[in-house]
């Protein structure tokens, strides 16, 4: 619902549209504000919500309006709302409201008279929450609210769908209703999405059909005591318990801190037999629930149905290497989103207010209808940022899964190939058609880099227990993604287009980024850093290569394996030239630092400077608080001496752009000289192009006055051939580790 104020004002806007762009008053102080926010007002609430969340994070707007400590409740507010007010006395048996909702309570009068002090701030005139509409399109509408002049929340406004979308069922529009206290109260949607899913969607019901049959060793079979809470034990593929034509569900949740039941060899025969489910962890109570409920009595979950011995984890990396086809297989995924660890439950106590489905009446171009208004970035605050989806072992769960219903904290989400909705707008979030469930689909060939890119810049966010897992906690995604693709995978990179995924880089506006040691990955593997990273490429036209790919060498112990790969060695052969590198200087608006590059050992005839300006970005951050103090001065000493740059790209349209990595020779390796990587190099200095353009008799860069600077370049018009003989001196065959 909204409040008087908020639906009035919205429809004044609209109204005078365009004669009046500024921002309107929506409430002239925080009083207003709260007084709106107890009816249940649907942008009130959110409003005061996000100033609080906003204010704990150090941003203040309550500050200069109260004296002492900010409340932080409701219920703190009103008394100091009512005290200011001047009706110290009365307001004692007042209302207040909790998470729970408005209920009547009275506080202690002291503690109400020392807050009765009238803030000088209250007396000003400046609007205290703002808010400016922008019509984006005559289907979408952008509502910004703005708390004492900064911007705290975004609403979209979208018309409320009058046609059965296709992909929800011919029968029926899902009614919106108003939302229970509590997200486990609503079984009857996980049921209609799911029934909906299962027999409507046809991206859904032909991914089904290819899938092919497959049962996990173990499940947790499920019996539900007369509602009476539920039974469970172990059974296995290897006893004769399962059958082949058995559907299961599988549990995605965060292990956390709580204590956890875990299957071993020593309490396996306990684990056979059937149990009562109350002394399990509140998740995986809250998981049997919802799977009952959808009518499965099959279960996959990793603690109950992989051996978890510390000694013996011959187990644990059979079924890891299972992971696409245990929850690919499965009908449905049971996200604990919200849950930090086990003992939070998928469950959770909501304020219902925050999660009804709102509509105001707007009159766009002479016409009165109704539109929907949801909070913008809801899908991602509740789904996306929340705690499960920042745990590594659960970004490939969520692609595999064939669909999926997220417990977040506000509520609950339905998550598919063709629908993403929610509680509060259950025939498809307000955000749609943008969001789309991660999947392993690849409609089209040439989409599958960006896809790949966008997919290791987010699990490079994710955290891991053991870093050196990276690579193991991907392993079933890039099994799947293989077989859609028809390309090999090498340690986080792909074969084809190799040269394009070389010159990764850690994302430099993240502090912490440093080899993960021991080895999770090659040094020439975005999974060899712990951190973020960037996957992204500066070139801006055409990707010319300026190497070779001789040979992958990244075999396993076992081909079914996309992990633990030896010995992971990479043979390349391009431009290449040694050097030494001196700082120039370093600031804040450079992605890294900037060097200049002394070249040794040139070989005649130099045609150019004999040094080039190049910046360059470090794999590992020496400051960051994860690198070892006592390894500094061994840093130094590796980035003052000598280093290989092997030049790997350039931009056909800009060849003076260039980029390449950076190495050095591995100690030890003798005169075959293995390297290893330290970074990556751009350079828009003309130092390569111009000494290849003199071994091959056409003119430098700045010899040609008069060529266009638009006009490509005939020297990198698709390669370099590297097999001219008169580059000899400027090709290299380089063997990184």
């Amino acid at each position: 619902m909204l409040c008087q104020t908020c639906e009035t004002s919205l429809q004044a806007k609209f109204r005078q549209f365009k004669a009046n762009p500024d921002a309107d008053v929506l409430h002239h102080t925080p009083h207003s504000l709260y007084r709106s926010m107890i009816t249940g007002c649907y942008i009130c609430r959110r409003t005061w919500m996000s100033i609080l969340e906003t204010d704990a994070k150090g941003m203040v707007y309550l500050q200069p309006t109260f004296e002492g400590s900010i409340p932080d409740t409701y219920e703190e507010f009103s008394i100091q709302v009512r005290a200011i007010e001047g009706n110290t006395e009365q307001s004692c048996s007042g209302l207040h409201t909790t998470s729970q909702g408005i209920q009547d309570s009275s506080r202690d009068t002291q503690r109400i008279k020392e807050s009765a002090k009238m803030p000088k701030s209250l007396l000003g005139t400046t609007p205290y929450v703002v808010f400016d509409v922008f019509l984006i399109s005559p289907s979408n509408i952008h509502l910004i609210i703005i708390a004492k002049g900064t911007t705290v929340l975004s609403f979209n406004c979208r018309p409320v769908p009058t046609t059965i979308p296709e992909n929800l069922s011919p029968k029926r529009l899902l009614r919106k209703v108003q939302c229970p206290a509590s997200t486990a109260e609503r079984p009857d949607l996980w049921r209609y999405w799911f029934h909906t899913c299962s027999t409507s969607h046809t991206r859904c019901r032909a991914l089904e059909r290819k899938q092919e049959p497959f049962i996990p060793d173990r499940l947790i079979q499920l019996e539900d005591v007369n509602g009476n809470g539920t039974k469970w034990r172990l059974v296995e593929k290897c006893r004769g318990d399962i059958d082949a034509s058995i559907s299961y569900l599988t549990l995605s949740h965060c292990w956390g801190s709580s204590e956890h039941l875990k299957l071993t060899k020593d309490n396996h025969s306990v684990f056979r037999a059937t149990s009562s489910a109350s002394k399990l962890p509140k998740t995986y109570q809250d998981a049997f629930q919802i799977a009952t409920s959808l009518g499965f009595h099959f279960i996959w979950i990793d603690s109950l149905c992989i051996i978890q011995d510390q000694d013996d984890q011959d187990d644990w990396k059979t079924q890891s290497s299972l992971m696409g086809s245990i929850y690919g297989s499965a009908r449905c995924n049971i996200a604990a989103t919200w849950a930090t660890d086990g003992s939070d439950g998928c469950f959770s106590l909501r304020d219902p207010c925050m999660v009804d489905p709102t509509t105001v009446k707007l009159r766009i171009e002479d016409q009165l209808v109704d539109w929907d208004l949801d909070i913008q970035g809801g899908h991602f605050h509740d789904v996306e940022a929340a705690p499960l989806n920042r745990r590594a072992w659960v970004f490939q769960e969520r692609y595999l899964a064939r669909k999926q219903l997220n417990f977040s904290k506000r509520q609950v989400y339905w998550e598919c190939l063709e629908l993403v909705a929610s509680e509060q707008y259950p025939n498809g979030c307000s955000e749609s058609p943008h969001l789309k469930k991660p999947s392993v689909e690849v409609k089209v060939e040439d989409d599958f880099p960006g896809i790949w890119r966008r997919l290791v810049e987010t699990y490079s966010r994710c955290t891991l227990t053991r870093k050196s897992d990276k690579l193991i906690a991907l392993a079933g995604l890039a099994s799947e993604f293989q077989k859609v693709v028809e390309d090999e995978y090498l340690a986080g990179l792909w074969k084809r287009n190799f040269h394009k995924q070389l010159n990764w880089n850690p994302d430099l506006l993240s502090e912490n980024h440093s080899r993960i040691l021991p080895s999770a990955a090659p040094t020439w593997s975005w999974a060899s850093i712990d951190g973020e990273v960037d996957m992204f490429h500066h070139l801006s036209g055409a990707n010319i290569p300026l190497v070779q790919l001789i040979e992958v060498s990244v075999s396993t112990r076992d081909p079914g394996e996309l992990y633990g790969f030896t010995p992971p060695k990479l043979t390349i052969r391009g431009l290449g030239a040694w050097a030494r590198a001196d700082v120039r200087k370093s600031t804040f608006k450079s992605y890294g630092t900037e060097y200049e590059l002394q070249i040794i050992h040139q070989p005649e005839p130099t045609g150019s400077s004999t040094a080039l300006n190049a910046e360059i970005v470090w794999d590992e951050n020496i400051s960051s608080r994860d690198v070892d103090p006592d390894r500094w001065d061994e840093y130094k000493e590796q980035r003052e001496g000598i280093l290989f740059m092997m030049w790997v790209t350039c931009d056909g349209r800009m060849p003076t752009f260039s980029q390449g990595l950076v190495l050095r020779v591995l100690p030890g390796s003798g005169s075959g000289h293995l390297f290893v990587r330290m970074g990556t190099f751009s350079s828009r200095d003309p130092y390569m192009r111009n000494q290849i353009a003199t071994r091959l008799g056409i003119p430098c860069v700045g010899d040609d006055e008069d060529k266009d600077e638009d006009e490509n370049d005939p020297l990198f018009e698709s390669s370099v051939d590297l097999d001219d003989a008169r580059l000899a001196g400027l090709i290299h065959t380089v063997t990184i580790m």
